[in-house]
């Protein structure tokens, strides 16, 4: 892994050598950027988690899925890399340095892979929105989870693919002359490899591929196809206000037109934070990188830092955008961190949406019957042989007319025979007691005439 490297002059200093600006770059990179990453990795495993719940899926979130999983990874390897860097040299971790050299290159070429993902899966689900907004014909036959998985994997091969040489563009050699002097800040440095020092690299796939597949090519067509979204759904507004017919959408397409909204945001915040990244790439190319680095230091510095830093916040905000805009995510939020407070989020004057919590009532609500009944009915049974024991005189009225009372929904007195049948339903269900004299007040039921399970009565 490590290199021998000659240094060429015979003074050679061997301390650390920090960043120009370094507070101002620890601070902003290794502390605040560190805070929003820590939220956008929680906020992004809230979106997989909730996503892939079974009333989530959808093409459509099969997508934003992979965007937070590559936003993840761009999240962790970003600090990895500058976040880590900054806090060597802040508190000058000699040992933490080495460490730090020791993966750098892999953490380089696995923060350009995901940033690759992210970008066009980010455009994957763009043509996803577009096709069901704009051509919804087209959408059922291309818009299905089967075609959203193998774009999926298509991406992350063609990233990992189109990033493979990321790995070999940089190597850490060893420099004899701090080296001989032991373990030192300049014993072992980091610099281009021979591969990215080659002409013909440098300028096909670092200066045309990179920039036309990375920057120019995504940023135009999400521009383009966000812009057709966006003026799609405002029309359609525009003739759902002005329609004199109070026209109501149905869920699907109230969906379909929430999520194109959300896309939008998404979108919109994307290219936000990734203009200024852009902005920069252009000026390097127009005016030269020496030029920027020798009469604009101080500008070009702090520009690359915040290109840097909007990276983060642009793979951090995503989570925030789904629970301002996203009725079902913010649904499905309460359900998992609410603490049982679903009142917060559930519409009475949609049913339909409510269905999920209503069957989940209603099943613990169903299991909470059967054993209420049953205690009811062995109190009363208990209550009857009690009275038959101690009520001795009683025994004279068995030859009397036998009845078959049936539970109502009033108080009433019963007239037993010898065998007393407590009709629970149609089905015969019986409940066999001595016949006595039984002074009842029955709660308030009603019988279920709706249903032919064997516990027809419920509470009202």
């Amino acid at each position: 892994m490590f290199e021998n490297v000659t240094a060429p002059s015979q003074e050679v200093e061997c301390g650390l050598e920090p960043h120009d600006f370094l507070e101002i770059k620890f601070f902003m990179v290794s502390v605040i950027g560190t805070l929003i990453g820590l939220f956008g990795i929680f906020g992004n495993i809230s979106t997989v988690i909730i996503l892939t719940r079974p009333t989530m899926r959808s093409p459509n979130n099969m997508f934003l899925t992979a965007l937070a999983i590559f936003d993840s990874c761009l999240i962790i390897t970003a600090f990895s890399i500058y976040g880590i860097e900054y806090i060597i040299e802040y508190f000058e971790a000699l040992n933490l340095y080495i460490a730090w050299l020791t993966y750098l290159r892999f953490a380089f070429a696995l923060s350009h892979i995901s940033q690759t993902g992210s970008v066009y899966t980010t455009l994957a689900v763009s043509l996803e929105r577009f096709l069901a907004v704009c051509y919804p014909r087209y959408s059922k036959q291309f818009c299905t989870s089967r075609f959203a998985a193998f774009t999926i994997l298509g991406v992350t091969c063609f990233s990992i693919l189109f990033n493979s040489t990321k790995f070999f563009e940089l190597e850490v050699f060893r420099n004899d002359l701090c080296a001989e002097q032991g373990i030192n800040w300049q014993a072992y440095i980091l610099l281009p490899s021979e591969l990215s020092k080659n002409s013909m690299y440098g300028k096909i796939y670092s200066l045309y591929m990179t920039q036309i597949i990375m920057v120019f090519l995504p940023f135009l067509m999400l521009l383009i196809l966000n812009s057709i979204i966006a003026y799609t759904i405002k029309k359609s507004l525009k003739k759902l206000v002005n329609n004199d017919r109070k026209v109501q959408l149905s869920e699907l397409r109230e969906k379909s037109r929430e999520a194109s909204i959300v896309l939008v945001v998404i979108v919109l915040i994307f290219l936000l934070c990734n203009f200024w990244g852009f902005f920069m790439t252009l000026l390097e190319h127009l005016v030269g990188v020496e030029y920027l680095i020798v009469q604009h230091k101080t500008f070009y510095t702090f520009s690359r830092e915040a290109t840097n830093f909007l990276a983060i916040v642009n793979s951090s905000i995503n989570f925030v955008i789904y629970i301002i805009f996203g009725k079902d995510f913010r649904r499905e939020l309460v359900l998992i961190y609410g603490c049982g407070l679903p009142n917060l989020i559930f519409d009475e004057s949609k049913p339909q949406q409510n269905s999920i919590w209503k069957r989940i009532t209603s099943n613990h609500l169903q299991t909470l019957k059967e054993p209420v009944l049953f205690l009811g009915m062995r109190i009363l049974k208990m209550t009857s042989f009690a009275r038959n024991l101690t009520n001795s005189q009683m025994t004279s009225r068995r030859n009397s007319e036998t009845s078959t009372p049936r539970i109502s929904t009033s108080s009433t007195t019963l007239s037993t025979g010898e065998n007393v049948e407590f009709i629970l339903n149609s089905k015969k269900s019986y409940l066999q007691v001595p016949s006595v004299n039984i002074p009842v007040t029955v709660l308030n039921y009603e019988s279920d005439s709706d249903s032919d399970s064997l516990l027809g009565i419920h509470f009202v």
